[in-house]
Parts: C-alpha cells; sequence; structure tokens
C-alpha cells in the first residue's frame, strides 16, 4: 500500500518509506544547491508533509553585540506565520529553546500545558491543535559549539514512536550545522579573495 502523505497519523502508514524518501529528497536539494536558506525550509517543509513534524523552526544564533545578552532568532520555519517567526528571538537560557542554546542538549517536552518553561512566544497555545502537543528542540552545532536549535511540535498520541522522530531529528540537526559550517567557510573564503 502506498504511503498516506497527507495523514501522518494513519496506522497503515510505512514510517521507514517515509523516512527515506525525506532522506533522499534533503540529499538531492543539498546535491542541487549550497545554499543553507532554500535547503533548510525545504527540509523543514518535508519533516511536516511527510512525518507531521509540524511548525518546524531553525532558531540560530544572531551576531554578537558587544556588552549584550546573547540572542537567537528563528532564521528558517515552515508552517509559521511572519509574526510568529518574527517573535522567536531567545536569550540563551531562556524557556526551552534557550535553554538548549545554553545546554547543547536536546529538549522533549512531552506536553506544553504542563511544562511551565514553555513560554508560547513563537505560536500562541490558541494555535495549536486542541490535542496533547509536545515539543522536540535539538542543538545544532558548528565546530563543536551550539549555534541554533531546530526545534518542531509533534502531537504527542501520534502512532508513529517518539524515538524514530528524535532519531531523524537528530540526523536532520547534524546535516543542518555542517550546511551552516560550509556557508561559514565559503563566506571567509570570499572575504579572504576580495
Amino acid at each position: 500500500m502506498a504511503p498516506h502523505r497527507n495523514d501522518p497519523d494513519n496506522a497503515s502508514t510505512d514510517w521507514h518509506a517515509q523516512e527515506l524518501l525525506l532522506m533522499r529528497e534533503v540529499m538531492k536539494l543539498v546535491g542541487r544547491s549550497l545554499a543553507p536558506a532554500f535547503v533548510l525550509r525545504e527540509m523543514l517543509h518535508l519533516m511536516s508533509e511527510l512525518l507531521g513534524l509540524n511548525r518546524g523552526r531553525m532558531v540560530l544564533a544572531d551576531d554578537a553585540v558587544p556588552g549584550a545578552e546573547r540572542t537567537a532568532s528563528v532564521r528558517h520555519a515552515y508552517g509559521l506565520t511572519a509574526e510568529e517567526a518574527a517573535r522567536g528571538v531567545f536569550h540563551w537560557g531562556e524557556g526551552i529553546t534557550g535553554r538548549v542554546l545554553a545546554s547543547g542538549l536536546p529538549a522533549i517536552v512531552q506536553d506544553v500545558d504542563a511544562e511551565p518553561l514553555f513560554l508560547f512566544r513563537t505560536v500562541a497555545r490558541a494555535q495549536l491543535p486542541p490535542q496533547t502537543v509536545a515539543f522536540i528542540a535539538l542543538p545544532i552545532e558548528v565546530n563543536g559549539a551550539t549555534v541554533g536549535v531546530l526545534a518542531c511540535h509533534r502531537i504527542r498520541s501520534r502512532q508513529r514512536h517518539l524515538n524514530d522522530d528524535l532519531a531523524l531529528l537528530r540526523i536532520l540537526a547534524t546535516l543542518a550545522g555542517q550546511l551552516l559550517q560550509l556557508e561559514q567557510l565559503v563566506a571567509e573564503e570570499r572575504r579572504q579573495l576580495a
């Protein structure tokens, strides 16, 4: 039976095939364009469409301002309005996203309504489905330093196992870090050539 792309909670969905399709499509994008913005946004799109990992976002470190507290902002997103993405600014250590930035450790919130550290800053609770919503946030690293967070919402009662989502998100966070590192290297090379 063919996978049901539009219904990620359908019990007959072949999750392994969906994962492989997502990875194949992401790697095709990397092969076509090393521009991280394009690849990362499409990665978030595919996470939503194929696996039901919704409102995906990449929160990346802002340029450091001397004397100011470090912040990070939503730079790439799928399923967020422009206003929601603009609200996605976090200080290191603030809320769940800020804690992942500060610690470099993943965070899994099983129920956003029961987690006092969950800020609802980017997406208001009224905009989320009425079911129990989980939030997953993983660090994005470049050269061993946390430079951002890959995060998404997930309906907790999904048929797909949480561990499967975590394993795939770890791979995607690693790939995002590699793309960002490549972008830094290319920018540095251009500066040197100039």
